[in-house]
């Protein structure tokens, strides 16, 4: 009986362990899946406060009209947000998420693209000097400082005031001129999963009609307002030729739009392109360790 007795000890002490280390697992995964949103919830705080304390936007312009649906599978770290778009495998219908036509949220002809928004650089550079610009899409919720580091990491994870967060600064590339000058430019942001900084950009590929609501984004500088209209957007691997930066136009550019913008892109625009265009693409992460990226093309600028 004692032989048995204690075999039957050592089956109670190895479920005891194996239900503590279960527990120990549950733990952890809620421990961190609370540390992920507080890290979501201080990162979006401080983008508020840029918001409330530096910009003054046109009231109208940019509200937004409704969400996607979400599966639970788009909890995770904070980035690479993307099978758990509901209707991942066909697109999405407009009507499905804003209830009315994605194309009736098109920009509002009564109010002159460049009074849309206006941004104190003066308060922001007190905050950081790096700020060179800030990106506003004129009917999304995509409205942020644009940073420059003296790489492409100094910001991939730090906020605009220094502070440590997943999320990280949406920021133009370190080898890039910071006035916007440049033909081809590159600005990356993380594609969050609670849709801030570029989060939404996925949209264009994910839902019905979104295009052509959202064709235009404004980068603002100190001294100059530009007006980009989005004419491609694809994904790419992370080496794609499409992160190659010009500093002038011309016919190798040009070349250049055709090969590795134009080419593979999921939407045929009746914008013209050439070599002598300044061209902004935006960058953000996609499933596999691929990227999305959305370009646009100066079509109007003015000074402050």
């Amino acid at each position: 009986m004692s032989g048995k007795k204690a075999e039957k000890q050592k089956i109670s002490s190895r479920w005891i362990v194996v239900m503590l280390i279960d527990v120990i697992v549950i733990a952890a995964g809620i421990t961190g899946l609370l540390l992920v949103k507080v890290d979501h919830a201080r990162s979006d705080e401080v983008y508020e406060d840029a918001v409330e304390q530096f910009v003054v936007e046109t009231p109208g312009v940019s509200e937004d009209a409704g969400e996607l649906v979400y599966t639970d599978d788009e909890e995770g770290e904070g980035e690479d947000a993307d099978d758990g778009v509901a209707g991942v495998n066909g697109k999405v219908e407009p009507a499905d998420i804003y209830g009315k036509d994605v194309a009736s949220r098109n920009d509002s002809p009564s109010v002159p693209w460049d009074q849309r928004i206006d941004v104190n650089f003066d308060g922001l550079k007190k905050v950081n000097p790096d700020i060179v610009g800030w990106i506003f899409f004129e009917s999304e919720t995509i409205s942020y400082p644009i940073l420059h580091g003296t790489d492409n990491n100094e910001y991939l994870r730090t906020t605009y005031t220094g502070l440590k967060a997943t999320a990280g600064s949406i920021f133009i590339d370190a080898q890039s001129n910071v006035d916007f000058t440049d033909s081809h430019t590159i600005v990356y942001g993380h594609n969050m999963n609670n849709l801030s900084m570029f989060g939404k950009l996925k949209y264009y590929e994910k839902v019905n009609g979104y295009f052509d609501g959202h064709k235009y984004f404004q980068i603002i500088t100190p001294t100059e307002r530009y007006r980009y209209e989005v004419f491609a957007y694809r994904e790419v691997p992370a080496d794609d030729p499409i992160y190659t930066l010009y500093r002038d136009g011309g016919e190798q550019f040009g070349q250049f739009i055709t090969d590795s913008i134009l080419k593979d892109s999921l939407v045929n625009s009746s914008r013209t392109v050439d070599g002598g265009s300044s061209i902004v693409t935006l960058s953000t992460c996609s499933k596999g360790g691929k990227r999305f990226v959305v370009s646009g093309v100066m079509v109007d600028a003015a000074s402050d």
